[in-house]
C-alpha cells in the first residue's frame, strides 16, 4: 500500500483577508475542518501543519490524534513572498520522520467542504502515468464575457470567434482546494505542476475559493446549508 502525506498551510499572514486560514467557521477555525476529512479519510500516515506560529495553531486546533504534526517554519520560510512549493521542499528537506514516501496532497485550510469522497477520487487519479492530480473549478464568468478597464477604456479579454454561447470552449483554473503529488517527482522538480497532470473538477457547491470577506461569509452559508442537509439524510 502507497504511504501519503497530507500538508496543510498554515501562515498566519493574509495580504486580502487578515488571518483567513485561522477565521472561524461556525465557531471552529476554518483549517479544522480540512484536517478532520483528512484524518477520517485514512488514507495519510502523517498530516502536516505548515505555520510560522506555532503556538497559534496549538491554540487554535480543535483535534487530537497522533498523524497530526506541527511543523515550525524557520525565518527564511516566513518569507510571504515564497511560494508554497518553495517552502514544501525547505521544510520536507529538514523533517527526518519522512521515510519512503510514496505521494503528498497539498490541502489548503479553507478547504472546509473537501469531502472524503473527493481526497480518495482524486487519489486514484494518481498512476504511473500521472505525476499530479490538481483540484480546480470552471471559470466564472466565461473570459469570453471579460474586459479590463483602464482610464475609462474597456478591452476585451479574448477575442470572441464564435458568438454562440452554447459552443464556447470551457475553461478551468486552479481552485486551491487539494494538489497531490507524486513525492519523488515533486523533491526533483520542486514544483506543483508536474506533467502528466489530472484533475478533479469541484462544483461552487464543492469549494470556495477565499481571498475576501465575502468568499469567507458564501462558504460559510454554503457550509451551514450541507451540514443540515447531512443531518437530514
Amino acid at each position: 500500500m502507497s504511504k501519503n502525506i497530507a500538508f496543510i498551510p498554515l501562515k498566519t499572514f493574509s495580504r486580502r483577508l487578515r488571518q483567513k486560514n485561522f477565521k472561524n467557521l461556525l465557531d471552529i477555525p476554518v483549517f479544522n475542518y480540512a484536517l478532520k476529512t483528512a484524518l477520517k479519510s485514512k488514507i495519510f500516515c502523517k498530516i502536516l501543519l505548515s505555520t510560522d506560529n506555532s503556538k497559534l495553531v496549538k491554540k487554535k486546533l480543535r483535534i487530537n490524534d497522533d498523524k497530526i504534526q506541527i511543523l515550525q517554519r524557520n525565518k527564511y520560510e516566513q518569507n510571504f513572498n515564497l511560494p508554497i512549493k518553495k517552502v514544501m521542499h525547505s521544510q520536507l528537506s529538514r523533517y527526518k520522520d519522512i521515510k519512503d514516501i510514496d505521494n503528498i496532497c497539498v490541502i489548503y485550510s479553507t478547504a472546509a467542504l473537501l469531502t472524503v469522497k473527493k481526497l480518495k477520487n482524486s487519489y486514484r487519479k494518481l498512476s504511473n502515468e500521472v505525476n499530479c492530480v490538481m483540484g480546480v473549478s470552471s471559470v466564472s464568468p466565461h473570459p469570453n464575457r471579460c474586459f479590463s478597464i483602464s482610464k475609462g477604456k474597456i478591452t476585451k479579454l479574448v477575442n470572441i470567434k464564435n458568438k454562440d454561447s452554447m459552443k464556447w470552449q470551457k475553461y478551468f483554473a486552479s481552485n486551491g482546494s487539494i494538489c497531490w503529488l507524486n513525492f519523488k517527482e515533486f523533491k526533483k522538480t520542486k514544483s506543483l505542476y508536474i506533467e502528466p497532470i489530472a484533475i478533479e473538477i469541484f462544483s461552487k457547491y464543492e469549494h470556495v475559493d477565499v481571498d475576501i470577506i465575502e468568499d469567507f461569509e458564501f462558504l460559510a452559508k454554503i457550509f451551514k446549508t450541507t451540514t443540515q442537509k447531512n443531518k437530514k439524510t
